[in-house]
């Protein structure tokens, strides 16, 4: 018996069989990395470039991907840009693949859709260029004390008196003093349906205070809330499949503090003649800026002073989705802070006005100005071009 050719070919067979061993191995590590990608991708703060570094091709992938997912994907990444939280898209109701008109369902460029998470875009001349630096009142907030003065420079943004930017502000308080619009934490002080509307002059880019220290630069900071888009269910049994509301926004992270400052509505800066000459759906996503109807247009400003809306239904943010109520937990008011008041294009802030649970929906009044019924749901009269409404509070107007 030849001992040493026995023991050689069990090398063989022994090597043989840990090859097939490492490649049965590798392919199970790449299922088990098919698999790991699937889940990782349902998250939005995995951006693509991440799912590229660590899995190579991302081709085959994106097959893999629902369109929730990659609207998921896109929004959070131009999110996270500008510093802001993460943007989700959910469907819990039915078999739809997410909002129409915001891309990766078709190759028509008629589906396009540009997420803005703070700023607004416009392409009218007049307002392309930014004002002059010597337009903007400014504050030296920030710099050292001057020994004569009562005022600690350090946190003069946190007394509307004492800061320089202030001056044309027409915030008060119950005592018809100047006040400033935030807590020392950043929640919005005037958290009201009543306080609604009002215009926030914030401390800008000429000031000598910064971003996050300073009091008064709230609205401007890098939305911290992450935003879940949902698609609704019906109030009732009895609405019809054209009374649902669609899709909402929601936070299910956390409960959102009342006063909390949570973004403003971008889009389009277009004129208000352009915008009240949209028909249909093409009017859906318009919002005015100076929050005037048009007869109080018509009294309150000259014919020469040109207003503004903003369209957002070929670019935006999630805003864009929050739904109306009679009652809503959001309200609006305007802040101006990378502008000048006299120029009629504030940014449109949203807060809370309660403190909202995890999941529930967030909406907003698109009438705030128009009175309520007082009790119960006493419809008031309906103006032509209007709607039913289905927000289902206590105290509805019937109509939107």
């Amino acid at each position: 018996m030849n001992l040493d050719a026995d023991q050689d070919r069990d090398m063989e067979l022994g090597q043989e069989e840990a090859k097939a061993k490492a490649q049965s191995r590798k392919k199970g590590n790449g299922k088990r990395k098919v698999r790991e990608t699937r889940r990782f991708v349902s998250f939005p703060h995995v951006f693509i470039l991440t799912i590229h570094r660590e899995f190579g091709s991302i081709s085959a992938l994106f097959f893999s991907l629902s369109r929730l997912q990659l609207l998921s994907l896109a929004w959070t990444k131009a999110a996270a840009q500008t510093g802001a939280a993460p943007i989700t898209f959910v469907n819990e109701v039915d078999d739809e693949d997410g909002p129409p008109d915001l891309g990766f369902n078709s190759n028509s460029r008629e589906d396009e859709f540009t997420y803005l998470e703070a700023k607004p875009r416009t392409f009218l001349k007049e307002l392309l260029n930014p004002p002059d630096a010597d337009m903007f009142l400014r504050c030296n907030c920030g710099e050292e004390s001057d020994q004569d003065s009562d005022v600690d420079m350090e946190k003069s943004c946190g007394v509307s008196s004492a800061c320089g930017c202030q001056g044309i502000s027409e915030l008060v308080d119950r005592y018809k003093k100047p006040a400033r619009a935030y807590t020392e934490d950043g929640l919005f002080k005037f958290a009201s349906r009543s306080k609604s509307g009002i215009e926030v002059i914030e401390c800008n880019q000429y000031c000598n205070c910064t971003l996050y220290e300073c009091s008064n630069r709230v609205a401007q900071r890098p939305r911290s809330v992450p935003i879940e888009i949902f698609k609704t269910e019906a109030l009732t049994e009895r609405a019809s499949r054209s009374s649902k509301r669609g899709w909402g926004a929601r936070c299910t992270a956390q409960v959102v503090k009342r006063g909390t400052v949570l973004g403003s509505y971008t889009g389009e800066i277009v004129y208000r003649q352009t915008a009240n000459l949209l028909q249909g759906n093409h009017g859906t996503y318009v919002f005015d800026l100076d929050g005037k109807d048009p007869a109080e247009d018509n009294e309150e400003l000259n014919e020469n002073v040109q207003i503004y809306s903003i369209d957002a239904r070929k670019c935006g943010n999630w805003t864009r989705f929050l739904n109306h109520s009679c009652l809503p937990n959001l309200a609006v008011y305007s802040a101006v802070w990378d502008t000048i008041p006299e120029q009629n294009i504030p940014h449109l802030v949203f807060f809370a006005l309660e403190d909202i649970p995890k999941g529930a929906e967030m909406t907003v009044d698109y009438h705030a100005g128009i009175p309520l019924p007082r009790e119960g749901r006493i419809h008031i009269h309906r103006p032509p071009d209007t709607n039913k409404c289905f927000c289902g509070a206590k105290r509805c107007r019937g109509w939107v």
